[in-house]
């Protein structure tokens, strides 16, 4: 069982420590990072999520993950890739992008940017969390972002800023 600090709706650590997936309450939120792993061509690498995953099953997506109780979310960017796509990155590899609220999923995100080559052919993905890898440039992943028919509404506004300013 994962536990996960609680804070406050600025942002702030609470010192309340809860199970994941446990009901927040009101004015309470978890804290996320998001990876933005990106090759020296300026395509960014999208994983295809397990089809057994229970969140978004079989889904095209950034790295992510969610801060276990005590973890900066620097350290998490770097323990959910390896953990999702068996990459291991050096703290020194992160720069950290923004921190935003996404008021609908009761989260706090940090945006961590990655600028590095990653041959996906090489790539031995971990069962039952990846089936699949592939590089999409800024345009695509835009198209992605406004395609109402996809399985999941995939990012807030904040995101098409983001990848405006790095892609």
């Amino acid at each position: 069982m994962e536990l996960i600090d609680i804070l406050d709706g600025d942002g702030n650590a609470t010192g309340k420590i809860v199970s994941r997936g446990q009901p927040l309450e009101k004015d309470e939120y978890r804290l996320g990072a998001h990876i933005y792993i990106v090759n020296s061509s300026g395509n960014l690498l999208l994983q295809k999520r397990a089809e057994t995953k229970t969140t978004y099953p079989g889904i095209w997506d950034l790295h992510m993950g969610h801060a276990v109780s005590g973890e900066t979310t620097k350290e998490c960017a770097i323990r959910e890739v390896f953990e999702e796509i068996n990459i291991k990155l050096c703290e020194d590899e992160l720069e950290f992008i923004q921190r935003f609220k996404w008021e609908s999923y009761k989260l706090f995100i940090d945006i961590w940017l990655v600028r590095k080559d990653i041959c996906i052919s090489s790539v031995v993905l971990p069962k039952g969390e990846v089936i699949e890898l592939k590089y999409i440039s800024k345009n695509e992943l835009l198209r992605m972002l406004e395609d109402t028919s996809c399985k999941r509404t995939w990012r807030p506004n904040e995101y098409i800023e983001i990848i405006d300013r790095i892609l």
